[in-house]
């Protein structure tokens, strides 16, 4: 058997056999070397060569691992046999070395033709001068080094490709460098400092750039289709841009006659408006179709004539993009300035779709909106997003859009409520610090949201973004904690981006030994991965929030002794590891356990004073909660937990409500109410008493079903001091026949001495709703106010009910009825 598998393998055809090799990592094509005599050199002929920090495993310590990593590339490229296409070294092991030196020169006689370096952070490393030798390059990217091309340098003369970040370098050379590859189709610069530069390059077509620029000029780039802009502002580009002259506009969009998608990012707008003129010799951008500006002032005349100029420019134009970052303050002669500055026959023709973000509702933002309406004839969509911050205002807003003419009859205008505030950076902004001015923070926060694929709106695919992002973020993190210096009070990881828990096991291994207090490790989609071991030696843990992780505790631990909160959300943890972990955890004061299946659990916490509990829960006790103050539960309804409900004999309400006598606030959501009536059949005197329960909220009551309300009065009846009561019901108008019900089962003699609000929502008008509210008003001498919100389907029934529930007679002369309509 064995040799009919390996005669199969041997002679598997040349270009399969090729095939596979390129879809393994270089590790793992290495390895083939023993399937078979006729594979044992085959990797050696790849052409495409993947370097980084996988070739090497096995090892935390990072010189041995630099040390492997040296061995295994260069006896590879020893071994190498015939040409090399394509050499990418990611790492963040190795810094400025001799041996990436050897390589280079290697690689400059085998004529490589795409070349990828980016090196761990640290000594910047100098990139040798046979790399300018590689005169084959077709793409070249470089990240953390530093570049000094020889006075006798040329350029390349194949490149086409070009991206460089945090590189060092000369801005007469990067000038030269430009210009000196004349066939350069694709040019990213980032992470610059006070850059002046003058781009000349005949085929360019694609262009980003991110950092702090002084001046950018576009010469002689007739081809450039698209360019995105990300600038930063110091206080030395503020001095610059505040004394510039030149019409920054000109110099930067003169020489682009061809361009098709223009983005803008941060202060664009405001560099683009130094020295900018607005007349009838304007230069048309007739290939323009889609345009993106962020962070746009409108309360700033000049940044409002780049956007006029560009639009009004731009005959082509589709797509237009705005996201502003105005306050709504109060601007004089706002229609004079859109008259005077606005041709009065200016029509964006071909205009389609609008996006204004961010809106405060500022003048000049409305005129802009109203030119725009129109003026744009075949317009289909405008979506308009409020900022977070404009909370007052918006009706007006509303409808002062609704005046608005529109060109198109089509226009659709579709208003976003509620938008969380975007960002602009795919990066965490503590990525930007410069030295190790944080090496000494006690509270580390790394949060990543999920956001765009691509932050340029270049064609990389969703998961390779996403592996982008993990791996920047996965760098940091570990190069923060290496840098740190001294205790660590607070880690806070939130990300959607983790594609290996390898890195975390790390992490919590270094801050078990530097006894961190409060940890939290959010997943942004649950990936379970599960904690290592050292999680458990963490014995400083005050707080521990954890999501989307798994989690299995050694039988020898026996709790974190300091800890009092504790968060678990959509965490995989065996019932009795979960309910042991709390138990012994004895100083815990709060428990929030979140998207648990068919969850059935003892709580057993004498110091516990805040209980969160969500999801579909089969069984809850709590035995030793003597200091509990406030619980709230939501509870979700599942065939088999149904099921479990209609066989069940126990008492639920007793189970969960019988050890809490200091209970302060109690909110029950979803089904709460039908759980807590399962074996609720003992109503009496001997009832525990809540003396200190003051605020009662349940949700989707069902004021059909006896048992439920049974639940409603065991509670308020056994609460004396009980001052907030808030009830949504869920009824669905079943004809009841136990008209005698609150006679049987209300005392004469109760009162509500202290209840004071009551609220009830999605009332439907059912007898037992109805007498319950008038239960409410006979008996409460104190209450103030009581709001009646009638469910949306209650249509034709209002006038009746509201007749029903004014007739009532009221303990209470002060109280106030409202009855909220709609």
């Amino acid at each position: 058997m064995h040799t009919e598998l390996e005669d199969y393998i041997t002679d598997l055809p040349q270009s399969i056999i090729e095939i596979i090799l390129t879809k393994l990592p270089l590790r793992d094509a290495v390895k083939t070397s023993i399937l078979s005599s006729k594979w044992r050199y085959k990797w050696a002929t790849l052409t495409h060569l993947e370097f980084d920090d996988k070739c090497v495993s096995g090892t935390h310590d990072r010189s041995i691992a630099e040390t492997n990593l040296v061995k295994f590339i260069t006896r590879f490229l020893f071994l190498h046999d015939g040409p090399i296409n394509r050499f990418s070294l990611s790492t963040a092991y190795l810094q400025s070395s001799p041996d990436v030196d050897q390589w280079l020169l290697f690689l400059s006689r085998k004529k490589v033709k795409e070349l990828v370096l980016e090196l761990g952070e640290g000594e910047w490393f100098k990139a040798p001068s046979c790399l300018f030798s590689c005169k084959k390059l077709i793409r070249l990217e470089l990240v953390r080094c530093e570049l000094d091309p020889p006075l006798s340098f040329k350029g390349f003369p194949y490149l086409k490709h070009l991206n460089l970040q945090q590189v060092l370098i000369a801005p007469d050379a990067v000038e030269n460098l430009i210009s000196g590859c004349q066939l350069l189709e694709s040019l990213t610069l980032s992470y610059f400092d006070s850059l002046e530069l003058t781009i000349r390059a005949p085929n360019l077509k694609f262009l980003i750039l991110e950092g702090e620029f002084k001046d950018i000029c576009l010469e002689n780039t007739p081809k450039l289709v698209a360019i995105s802009v990300a600038m930063y502002m110091t206080d030395d580009i503020a001095e610059h841009f505040g004394q510039s002259q030149s019409c920054n506009f000109d110099k930067f969009l003169g020489g682009a006659p061809s361009l098709q998608r223009l983005i803008g990012h941060i202060y664009f707008t405001k560099y683009m408006s130094i020295g900018n003129t607005f007349g009838k010799t304007e230069m048309k951008y007739r290939q323009l179709k889609v345009i993106e500006l962020y962070q746009v002032s409108f309360e700033d005349m000049k940044e409002i004539m780049v956007v006029l100029r560009l639009i009004l420019n731009a005959p082509n134009l589709q797509q237009l993009q705005i996201s502003g970052s105005s306050n709504s303050s109060s601007v004089t002669e706002v229609r004079d300035f859109w008259e005077n500055e606005c041709p009065y026959e200016c029509v964006f023709e071909r205009l389609k779709m609008v996006k204004m973000t961010d809106m405060s509702g500022a003048p000049h933002e409305m005129g802009f909106i109203e030119l725009l309406l129109g003026s744009s004839p075949v317009l289909e969509t405008m979506s308009i997003t409020p900022s977070v911050y404009m909370t007052e205002g918006r009706t007006s807003f509303l409808i002062e859009l609704l005046r608005f003419r529109r060109a198109s009859p089509d226009a659709e205008i579709i208003f976003v409520q509620d938008q969380v505030k975007s960002q602009f950076t795919d990066t965490p902004a503590c990525l930007r610090t410069e030295g190790t001015q944080n090496a000494k923070k006690t509270t580390l926060q790394v949060r990543l949201h999920n956001r765009s694929a691509s932050k340029y709106h270049r064609n990389y695919s969703h998961k390779a973004a996403i592996k982008r992002r993990y791996k920047s973020l996965s760098q940091f993190i570990s190069r923060f904690l290496l840098l740190h210096d001294g205790p660590i009070n607070t880690f806070v990881l939130t990300t959607g981006y983790l594609q290996r828990s390898s890195d975390v096991d790390q992490w919590l291994l270094f801050l078990s030994r530097k006894d961190v207090t409060e940890l939290v490790l959010e997943l942004g989609e649950a990936s379970w991965f599960r904690l290592p071991s050292c999680l458990f030696s963490c014995q400083k843990l005050i707080r521990l929030e954890l999501f989307g992780w798994e989690l299995n505790p050694p039988s020898s631990f026996k709790g974190f002794k300091f800890l009092k909160h504790l968060k678990f959300q959509q965490v995989l943890i065996r019932p009795d590891a979960l309910q042991n972990l709390i138990s012994n955890c004895t100083l815990l004061e709060t428990l929030d356990l979140s998207y648990y299946d068919n969850l059935q659990l003892t709580i057993r916490a004498p110091n516990l004073k805040n209980l969160t509990l969500e999801g579909d829960i089969k069984d809850i006790s709590l035995e030793h909660t003597p200091k509990l103050l406030s619980i709230t539960v939501s509870m979700y309804m599942t065939d088999d937990i149904s099921q479990h409900f209609s066989q069940s004999q126990s008492c639920n309400f007793d189970k969960f409500l019988g050890c809490v006598p200091s209970l302060q606030k109690l909110t029950g959501r979803s089904y709460f109410t039908e759980y807590m009536s399962i074996g609720n059949n003992t109503f009496g005197k001997t009832e525990i008493k809540y003396q200190k329960l003051k605020v009662l909220e349940l949700s989707q009551v069902s004021f059909d079903d006896v048992k439920g309300i049974r639940v409603i009065l065991r509670l308020i009846l056994n609460s004396p001091n009980l001052q907030q009561l808030q009830i949504a019901g869920s009824s669905m108008g079943t004809e009841v026949t136990d008209s005698d019900f609150w006679e049987k089962e209300c005392p004469i003699d109760c009162r509500f001495e202290r209840l004071k609000v009551v609220k009830m929502m999605d009332m439907c008008g059912v007898p037992h709703e109805v007498r319950f509210i008038g239960f409410l008003l006979q008996n409460s001498p104190v209450l103030e106010s009581m709001s009646v919100t009638p469910s949306l389907y209650m249509t034709n029934e209002r006038l009746s009910f509201l007749i029903e529930i004014t007739r009532f007679p009221r303990a209470s002369p002060q109280a106030q009825m409202v009855f909220v309509q709609d």
